[in-house]
């Protein structure tokens, strides 16, 4: 017969309080977490916004908006080059696009007049590497996850590399700037 003075029924009852407190850590954390990545963005010089969105068959995509509520102008975006004004987006699904910026149509990768756009925009090199802000084509993820990538502490061009490492020294000519 179980005692009287309900010992045994309180200590249940603060450990059924404990698990239910355990339960809802398990479940509650790791949606802040994901929240808090939706509240990264990441304003390029030409003032588009990178920005995590949820979508349901990924999870998370990145998305190129005109601000940061805004519709998006290229969805799923993977890789960037981008200067002050013209960017070129690598994306997971729908390829390349060109943006000249301001209010000049965006072209895609199997436009006629895509490779055209890209030398216009100043973004290419004879070699085929990018010479906007950073030197290189850099993930979009990285962007909206480490603030240490910031196009402010650049020059168009010239390799940047993120503070505590070393930069391997280039040559004129791989910059896209003429040999002097």
């Amino acid at each position: 017969m179980p005692p009287r003075d309900g010992s045994k029924s309180a200590s249940a009852s603060r450990l059924r309080q404990v698990l239910w407190l355990i339960a809802a850590v398990i479940v509650v954390y790791p949606l802040l977490v994901n929240y808090a990545q939706f509240n990264a963005e990441y304003v390029l010089p030409n003032g588009t916004v990178l920005v995590h969105t949820l979508d349901w068959d990924k999870l998370t995509r990145i998305d190129l908006r005109r601000w940061t509520y805004g519709d998006p102008l290229i969805r799923d975006v993977e890789f960037l080059c981008f200067n002050d004004e013209a960017m070129h987006v690598i994306t997971y699904s729908n390829g390349s696009y060109i943006w000249l910026g301001k209010d000049t149509p965006m072209v895609r990768g199997r436009d006629p007049d895509y490779y055209d756009i890209w030398r216009a925009s100043g973004l290419t090199s004879p070699e085929k590497s990018c010479i906007g802000y950073f030197a290189t084509n850099i993930g979009a993820e990285l962007l909206l996850r480490d603030p240490s990538y910031d196009w402010r502490k650049t020059k168009p061009g010239v390799p940047w590399c993120p503070p505590r490492h070393l930069c391997e020294a280039r040559s004129p000519t791989s910059t896209g700037q003429p040999a002097m």
